[in-house]
């Protein structure tokens, strides 16, 4: 007979108990069990029944809590509904969310997908404070926080954080991401509308990949005490006292294949207004005629993302030469279809993905607003309003328009000229294997698939 060995059985029993615990700050029933019929009603009450390899499910609601996960588990507290639906606000009393490892062991557990507000520190770390911690922050929205140091966060003694596709605004503090004696990664994210973006210091170092740090008063500082930044493939521009500074001569800021205002020396830098979509209402994905499109590097060893902020493919031939780069910047360039409203009257808009094509349907923004809806959802648009739609696949996107009398449907390279895809009014028109010359801009004639008067 033959016996499996102790660890084994004991890793299988681990991985077999594995528990997803859930919380709804709607639940009649509080404080509840956990269960999907009787969740929890707090985050924290989850987090202190879980055990190592289980899972925090959150569902959407305000939870005004200051969480703390500290280094005797290592578990997954993630939103159900994402960071728009899914708050943890910390009242102003103290950090919304504390990561507090041990001399001994660091605290890896991981946060998805929430909007992390009102959180205070008369120290360091407002909204996110992380001490001998290694955890994963991702898709996740820090804003509002105060704190002497690190507003929205603070890694120190020794902590190695991963920050990725999130985004930082409207923290208050001198630096909104905070590094002392520790180092982190900052992928695929956004800093904007702080005092100063990423600061690092006293032997701290950060690596910022894929990222765009805009609209700040500083941009990254490394501080004194031989601290280093490295930079790949990312945005520090439009930072208006400074893009990149080093505190004293033990310190440095390195960059690669990125667009640095003022310039900078490395290799593949540029300094040019990197063209955002509309970055006073916080849009910052790149227009086609940005300078910063398939201007990156993939070379190996840099460690790129696969995906953008949104998750959309990470290379991608932006410029149709066969080659796909990645992009300077928090999010891949990929076509936009614009709809130009007139001063007078309105235009229904639909969209939808080829039948052949799955998992890729097109998602409508307003360019203005923040207002969204979903693919195949009519959403109208005030005069004189333009609306973006970004479009997964660069090609054979099936799409249709429904303008009235006064309409005119078109799509353009925004910067270029508008060229007209249908000047019938009254008229919905679907198109099929439309491709693009990004290059140039034109478009080539196409021929509807069919077209009915619409009442």
């Amino acid at each position: 007979m033959r016996f499996l060995p102790i660890a084994f059985l004991l890793l299988a029993s681990s991985v077999l108990a594995q528990t997803t615990w859930f919380v709804d700050a709607t639940s009649t029933g509080c404080p509840g069990t956990g269960t999907a019929s009787d969740p929890f009603c707090s985050i924290q009450a989850a987090i202190d029944a879980s055990a190592t390899g289980d899972t925090v499910l959150v569902q959407s609601g305000t939870y005004v809590e200051n969480l703390r996960l500290d280094s005797s588990k290592s578990i997954v507290v993630e939103s159900a509904a994402g960071p728009e639906r899914t708050i943890i606000d910390g009242g102003n009393v103290a950090p919304a969310v504390d990561f507090a490892g041990s001399p001994f062991q660091k605290v890896t557990s991981e946060l998805i997908g929430f909007t992390v507000t009102n959180g205070y520190s008369s120290r360091l770390g407002g909204g996110i404070r992380i001490t001998r911690g290694a955890p994963r922050i991702q898709n996740t929205t820090v804003t509002g926080n105060v704190a002497h140091l690190g507003g929205a966060v603070a890694a120190y003694d020794g902590s190695s954080p991963t920050i990725v596709n999130s985004r930082f605004l409207g923290n208050q503090s001198y630096g909104a991401i905070r590094v002392d004696s520790s180092s982190i990664e900052l992928i695929n994210s956004t800093v904007t509308g702080e005092d100063v973006g990423v600061v690092a210091t006293y032997f701290g170092s950060a690596r910022i990949v894929n990222s765009t740090i805009t609209g700040n008063g500083r941009g990254v500082v490394a501080g004194y005490h031989d601290t280093a930044i490295e930079i790949t493939n990312s945005i520090v521009w439009g930072n208006s006292s400074s893009n990149v500074d080093a505190g004293d001569p033990s310190s440095s800021v390195t960059a690669q294949f990125s667009n640095i205002g003022g310039g900078h020396i490395g290799i593949g830098n540029i300094d040019a207004d990197p063209r955002f979509l509309d970055a006073a209402h916080g849009d910052f994905r790149l227009a086609c005629i940005s300078p910063c499109v398939d201007a990156g590097t993939s070379a190996v060893g840099v460690g790129l993302p696969a995906t953008d902020i949104e998750g959309d493919d990470r290379f991608v031939d932006g410029r149709s030469t066969g080659l796909a780069v990645p992009d300077m910047g928090s999010d891949e360039f990929d076509m936009l279809w614009v709809v130009e409203q007139p001063a007078s009257g309105r235009y229904g808009f639909t969209a939808m993905a080829p039948p052949a094509q799955t998992g890729n349907a097109a998602l409508l923004l307003l360019s203005f607003g923040n207002a969204a809806g979903t693919s195949g959802m009519p959403v109208p648009v005030s005069g004189g309003q333009r609306l973006f739609l970004d479009n997964d696949s660069l090609f054979n996107l099936w799409m249709g328009f429904v303008s009235t009398p006064a309409g005119q449907v078109s799509l353009d390279c925004p910067g270029k000229s508008t060229a007209p895809i249908s000047s019938i009014p009254g008229f919905e028109v679907f198109y099929a294997g439309l491709s693009i010359n990004l290059a140039t801009g034109q478009i080539p004639s196409v021929t509807p698939t069919h077209s009915y008067l619409t009442q």
